[in-house]
């Protein structure tokens, strides 16, 4: 594994061996006033998440032991038709009064939906986001207050890279195929994460001429039988 110590700030590609664009490390906006600006979306996260009952699924899973609710348009995971993801009535509110705080639509923007890792100590397993688009980023901003010299850094298993990730920066990813998950933070210390993405549904939705595939598939195989239904009469080849 290499380390890549980086400063959280300048960006940054990782390319693969013919030079593509794999992923970016995007740093923050060269504006001294954001800083402060994520340390308050860390603080309204620990906040929210005082309010907010948790179900067991969303409290722990396979991405590792911290809380975690989804927002956004999606499609998938039982999903019939693309929508909203469905929260209840009062987490709903909760995340939408966070995104309309300064803090969150400053940061906000890159997607359709987006993951809140209210942690306290978010550090994910080793995992993939097998939903997501493959060929699409996933926008991590790590938040909270913990040293990023010690913790908190991005390792991406594929590439074997080790990636120091200070509170306040975001990471682009195709979390779809790259292996990730992060180093544990150190006793005390809160690390959350604001992850956007986009799922993998959606275009195929607007692929299949805005059907599911299971409905598009039906589809083919109507046509398939009709054709194959039209080409049993078999022609005559005598007059009339």
């Amino acid at each position: 594994m290499t380390l890549v110590d980086w400063d959280g700030r300048s960006p940054r590609p990782l390319v693969d061996k013919e030079s593509r664009v794999i992923a970016v490390l995007g740093g923050r906006p060269n504006d001294p006033a954001y800083d402060d600006l994520t340390e308050e979306a860390a603080r309204q996260m620990e906040a929210a998440s005082g309010d907010l009952k948790f179900r067991a699924a969303q409290a722990e899973g396979r991405r590792g032991s911290f809380s975690s609710l989804s927002y956004g348009i999606s499609f998938g995971g039982g999903q019939q038709t693309p929508g909203n993801l469905r929260q209840s009535t009062a987490a709903s509110r909760i995340i939408e009064t966070l995104f309309l705080m300064e803090c969150f639509y400053r940061i906000a923007g890159f997607a359709n939906a987006a993951t809140l890792n209210f942690g306290p100590m978010t550090v994910t397993l080793p995992h993939i986001d097998g939903l997501n688009l493959a060929w699409g980023w996933c926008a991590i901003t790590a938040l909270g207050s913990f040293n990023p010299d010690l913790g908190g850094h991005l390792v991406l298993w594929d590439l074997k890279l080790i990636i120091r990730f200070p509170p306040g920066s975001t990471i682009l990813i195709p979390s779809a195929i790259l292996r990730h998950s992060n180093v544990v933070i150190q006793p005390g210390e809160q690390r959350y994460l604001f992850t956007q993405f986009t799922a993998a549904g959606l275009f195929r939705w607007v692929d299949n001429g805005f059907k599911s595939d299971l409905t598009a598939a039906r589809s083919r195989a109507s046509q398939t039988r009709w054709r194959e239904g039209i080409d049993s009469f078999k022609q005559w080849a005598g007059g009339p």
